[in-house]
C-alpha cells in the first residue's frame, strides 16, 4: 500500500501482526471450508475493505485507488 504510512490514523495499523490479532477476535474467519474457500474469504474481506476505505477521489495523488486504508 502506497500510502499506508501517510495518515496518522492508520500509521501502523496495518501490520501482520495487527491483522492476526484483530483475526484472533473471530476464530472462525478464514478457517473453514476447503483451503480455496478460506483465501477467497480473507481475499473478499480485504478486497472489501480497501475498497470502502480508499478516498476514491480522481485527483488524488497516484490515482484514485491509491489510498486504500488511508481515507
Amino acid at each position: 500500500l502506497l500510502h499506508r504510512n501517510d495518515c496518522q490514523e492508520a500509521r501502523g495499523f496495518y501490520k501482520y501482526d495487527a491483522f492476526l490479532a484483530a483475526v484472533a477476535a473471530f476464530p472462525a474467519f478464514g478457517t473453514t471450508g476447503s483451503t480455496e474457500t478460506r483465501k477467497r474469504e480473507v481475499a473478499a474481506f480485504l478486497g472489501q475493505t480497501s475498497h470502502e476505505t480508499t478516498g476514491g477521489w480522481a485527483a488524488a495523488p497516484d490515482g484514485p485507488y491509491a489510498w486504500g486504508y488511508c481515507f
